[in-house]
């Protein structure tokens, strides 16, 4: 059977920096010498540089796989000529939504295999202790509690979604708003200057970044997660967040319009626009709760459905081997 290996450790990406390549290319060239591998997979384009160049010395089957930031953050040419070395050294390219596929053809012309973002339903899920894990992050029982999980960069719209709660705020004077916010980034302190601006420092919670087990309590807390990205291929936290059957809204941008349906697994809003924003946030918390709870189990049957990680991983293995026997890297016990 071959052997397989998998990383995303490279930072190559930022600002092509040969200082970076080099320690990057140390550290992989050490695990492909003690693994021997003969299937090489890595996750983000731009990151897999010295995946490519080590490709005919260890001789293995290289596939990468596009996940949106590598492809829709890094359009000068620089990048998208490195882009095309990686792409014409690697046996299998994937990319894991049809806005990134359609992009990437038209640099590389060539099609890439549509392979869609997974996550873990199996942990990502509904907890039972909403009331005592409130109490855990000291969140009132009837807080109104907003969730957004992203890189702190202008384009995932963490400026927009506090627009929106500013709105939110004058259109439920009588509700206790909670925005709790994870992840870090540049954009970190103008969004608590934005916060303060607004009168909002008491209502928009900035957590860092969060473990795997914390966004999965913080998923289950929420009555809303939102997403109000500029650019996305098919993000994991909006994956995650549907899996635990929290009420989601998102920008129809990347593959999100094909996963949400409007009304029926969740809600859309117009990128960039804090008005429409807060009109789906009042709308979804003003469901009933019998329509509340079909909207969110459908968005968890979704997920169990499409994207769950476990069956794309297999489709993907399924692929890789394949590749293997065609190029004689290894034959089957």
């Amino acid at each position: 059977m071959p052997v397989f290996l998998s990383t995303s450790d490279f930072r190559f990406s930022k600002f092509l920096n040969p200082a970076v390549l080099l320690r990057d290319s140390k550290s992989i060239f050490q695990a492909l010498r003690a693994s021997d591998a003969d299937v090489v997979v890595g996750f983000y384009v731009l990151h897999a540089v010295p995946l490519a160049i080590f490709k005919k010395l260890f001789n293995y089957v290289l596939s990468v796989v596009a996940t949106g930031g590598d492809v829709n953050l890094h359009r000068a040419q620089p990048y998208s000529t490195v882009r095309k070395f990686i792409y014409s050294q690697s046996d299998l390219v994937f990319a894991v939504s049809t806005d990134l596929q359609e992009k990437m053809r038209r640099e590389w012309g060539q099609q890439p295999i549509l392979l869609h973002t997974g996550i873990d339903p199996s942990f990502f899920r509904n907890l039972e202790s909403k009331d005592s894990l409130r109490m855990k992050w000291k969140l009132g029982k009837d807080d109104v509690v907003v969730l957004t999980v992203c890189n702190l960069v202008k384009h995932k719209g963490a400026h927009v979604l506090i627009e929106a709660l500013d709105d939110l705020k004058n259109r439920m004077p009588s509700s206790r708003i909670r925005l709790l916010v994870v992840g870090e980034g540049p954009e970190e302190r103008n969004l608590k200057k934005q916060s303060s601006d607004l009168g909002l420092s008491e209502n928009t919670i900035f957590l860092g970044s969060r473990t795997r087990n914390e966004l999965l309590e913080l998923y289950n807390i929420a009555d809303l997660f939102v997403l109000a990205s500029y650019s996305e291929g098919l993000p994991f936290v909006l994956l995650e967040a549907m899996a635990c059957e929290t009420t989601c809204i998102s920008t129809p941008v990347g593959d999100v319009g094909k996963v949400i349906r409007m009304g029926y697994n969740g809600f859309l809003t117009k990128t960039g626009d804090s008005t429409d924003l807060a009109d789906r946030m009042k709308e979804a918390l003003s469901l009933q709760a019998e329509k509340k709870f079909t909207i969110c189990v459908r968005a968890r049957e979704t997920v169990e459905r499409d994207f769950d990680l476990r069956r794309i991983t297999l489709a993907m293995v399924q692929t890789l081997w394949t590749r293997t026997k065609e190029k004689g890297i290894c034959q089957p016990d």
